[in-house]
């Protein structure tokens, strides 16, 4: 990880050229509470501090094309709310449980393949 973006870096290998996508997601509330654009709420909402909220938070998404089979290595880079968020964990001396969905479809065709990978992304001390 990178301290001065807070990006993290992924390697994966491939046997064909195809394209990686991955949403990384963490907990809402444990490290501050970050609002959800829908009025009422719904599934996948929950109720902090008397308001609905979504239950899980975008920390990074994003897609690569990979063209040659084997090592391939991807940057995934926080949004903002994730940045507060790594932020407001490394001043509690805290890692920040992440879960990442990282799916790769083959340019040859046939059904993508995903993986769920939990991760705490820890500061330097």
């Amino acid at each position: 990880m990178s301290l001065a973006t807070y990006a993290i870096t992924f390697v994966e290998s491939v046997v064909d050229p195809g394209t990686f996508s991955w949403v990384t997601t963490f907990e809402n509330g444990k490290y501050g509470v970050f609002a959800a654009r829908g009025k009422k709420c719904k599934a996948g909402l929950i109720r902090l501090k008397g308001k609905c909220r979504p239950a899980r938070v975008l920390f990074a998404k994003g897609s690569e094309t990979v063209s040659n089979p084997g090592s391939v290595t991807f940057t995934v880079k926080p949004t903002r709310a994730g940045v507060k968020a790594l932020k407001k964990a490394f001043k509690k001396n805290k890692g920040l449980p992440v879960t990442a969905v990282i799916t790769y479809q083959s340019l040859r065709g046939g059904r993508p393949v995903s993986r769920m990978q939990s991760l705490i992304v820890k500061g330097r001390r």
